[in-house]
């Protein structure tokens, strides 16, 4: 048991699961509801990751290996339309989590593990637990256990091409097969497969990720690896520095082309891949302003709780302008919008609101968050978010141009993420599902610098340096190229073999208010098609920390630093 929770902790947490990451997604089999509640899921993690043992997402175990996120678990046990009577072949045994679910259900489980330590170390897990239905073997899963088959269920947690036929050779009539196909590593589709009448019917279930099922003869059936040779290599280089446009000074670099290529968009979403670098703030205003000047883009729309950025939006615009005493933007995280980076905009957005006669013709700075949103669901979030900008194109009338400034991971297509194997959406996927070719969105990229963020949700603000990009991720192979910092444009119509190359699925890493680099793969990396998920990537080789803002009460002070009132360090 851990040292910081206790059991009535992990029963909350085991509540809070089912509810919002298993029954809020379509979960509704009660037999695999009850067996996600009975089974003590941080019984089956690292001594070290049990506070994390019913987050929604998969953990890393021993042999460099996973257990699958808890919504997986019960999507593909689900899948298996179980009975009581069931004997089921589990392969893939890992820690034995799905194992010991499975058993809750069926007759019996036979479960194999081809790393002999896993094996063992599960074995000896379900005796202590008292799982005695439960049988492990240490051998090739790609095999099957023919010993025990038929099976009338047969759940296969680890990835290859194809279904491999020794193990659909095992289903029993009427037999049920689960198990994640696909070419890409760690990305594929959840197939399920039914016998009837000596016929095997076919249905996908969406996307996965898996670890590469691995048989005794080698790595045949992992599929093909994302590594690219050296000439394909040098030739993605070359694509890229071919339509990549420099940013030599955000300042002063020409942005003619990007506004361009957003022609007469109506929301133009501006992503970054932390809430703590500088250069994403500092691009963000920079395009921005030239909307505003340009193209009449008239709202702000911001990842910010509505009541603090009202505060900004009252200043910016010259309405209640007052200082009242209140202070904005100090609930954790205070520096993802009180820093000076943000605070120069929001000058800039004043200065420029004063050059407008009339009141319909200032710049609106508002926020899309709640701070109950916090609480919620990601979809139930990002939904309320998207509702809110609606609600702020409507407000400003039929002329209305929105500017949104939000993670990657809300103003990126979802769908084109593992976001979706999750059943999640975001504003990204819901503005292009709503505005179609009048959303155009922005993703950013970094390789190393720095970053601001905390150890730990209501942690301390801390100045973390930002480890070189992952082999097979999108940062690595824009850190490869000759150019430091471009824009890089991805949409279809434009350059064809570019955004056919992109749109391959590789890791890509999201940091956000909190930044954990000792497990920064598990925490930070997923897979993602850039091409799908965005319009345009920004890339900036090397960044640095915002520079967050400190209280100052002084009112001396106050035409400086209203509307936060804040110093910098």
């Amino acid at each position: 048991m851990s040292d910081i929770l206790h059991q009535s902790d992990f029963l909350f947490l085991k509540e809070q699961m089912i509810e919002r990451q298993l029954k809020g997604r379509g979960i509704h089999n009660e037999a695999v509801l009850s067996a996600m509640h009975e089974i003590p899921r941080e019984e089956f993690v690292s001594k070290g990751l049990v506070e994390y043992a019913y987050k929604d997402s998969a953990l890393p175990i021993e042999e460099e290996q996973t257990i699958s996120q808890p919504f997986i678990v019960a999507l593909m046990a689900e899948a298996l339309d179980l009975e009581p009577e069931d004997k089921v072949l589990d392969i893939g045994t890992g820690s034995g989590y799905a194992a010991a679910v499975l058993g809750r259900i069926a007759s019996e489980v036979y479960t194999i593990e081809r790393h002999k330590s896993l094996a063992e170390s599960a074995r000896d897990r379900f005796k202590r637990l008292g799982y005695d239905n439960i049988h492990v073997l240490h051998g090739d899963g790609s095999k099957g256990w023919n010993e025990h088959a038929p099976f009338d269920a047969i759940n296969v947690a680890a990835a290859g091409k194809e279904v491999p036929q020794p193990i659909k050779d095992q289903l029993a009539e009427g037999g049920r097969l689960v198990i994640p196909v696909g070419p890409a590593p760690r990305s594929q589709n959840l197939i399920r497969l039914v016998r009837k009448d000596g016929i095997v019917d076919r249905e996908n279930l969406g996307k996965v990720r898996f670890v590469p099922l691995v048989s005794s003869r080698g790595n045949e059936n992992a599929g093909s690896t994302i590594k690219e040779s050296g000439n394909q290599r040098k030739t993605i280089f070359t694509m890229i520095e071919h339509a990549a446009e420099p940013v030599q000074d955000i300042g002063t670099v020409d942005l003619d082309a990007l506004m361009d290529r957003i022609g007469d968009s109506r929301v133009v979403l501006m992503g970054e891949a932390s809430h703590g670098t500088a250069e994403f703030y500092d691009m963000r205003a920079r395009m921005s302003k030239e909307l505003i000047e340009q193209k009449g883009f008239n709202i702000v729309a911001v990842e910010a709780d509505w009541p603090d950025a009202a505060h900004i939006d009252h200043y910016a615009r010259g309405a209640n302008a007052e200082y009242s005493g209140y202070k904005p933007f100090t609930r954790f995280p205070v520096w993802m919008w009180r820093n000076e980076q943000v605070l120069r905009f929001i000058n800039w957005l004043k200065l420029y609101n004063d050059t407008q006669k009339k009141p319909e013709g200032k710049i609106g700075f508002y926020g899309l968050d709640l701070y109950s949103m916090y609480a919620s669901s990601w979809n139930l979030r990002d939904s309320h978010m998207f509702e809110t900008l609606e609600a702020e194109l409507e407000y400003r009338g039929p002329n209305a141009k929105a500017v949104v400034w939000a993670h990657n991971s809300h103003v990126g297509d979802a769908s084109a993420t593992e976001m979706a194997a999750c059943g999640e959406h975001n504003i990204g996927q819901l503005a292009k599902e709503n505005f179609g070719r009048d959303a155009y969105s922005i993703g950013f990229g970094t390789d190393h610098g720095t970053v601001a963020a905390a150890s730990n949700w209501g942690g301390h603000m801390e100045i973390k340096k930002v480890r070189p990009s992952l082999p097979d991720s999108v940062e690595q192979l824009m850190n490869q190229t000759d150019i430091e910092n471009f824009m890089l444009p991805l949409h279809k119509n434009g350059h064809g073999p570019l955004t056919e190359e992109m749109m391959i699925a590789r890791l890509e890493r999201a940091i956000g208010v909190i930044y954990r680099p000792e497990t920064e793969l598990q925490s930070h990396y997923f897979q993602a098609s850039l091409a799908d998920q965005f319009d345009e990537y920004i890339w900036f080789n090397e960044t640095r920390s915002v520079d967050a803002l400190e209280l100052k009460p002084t009112k001396k002070d106050i035409p400086q630093t209203f509307p936060y009132g804040f110093k910098s360090h």
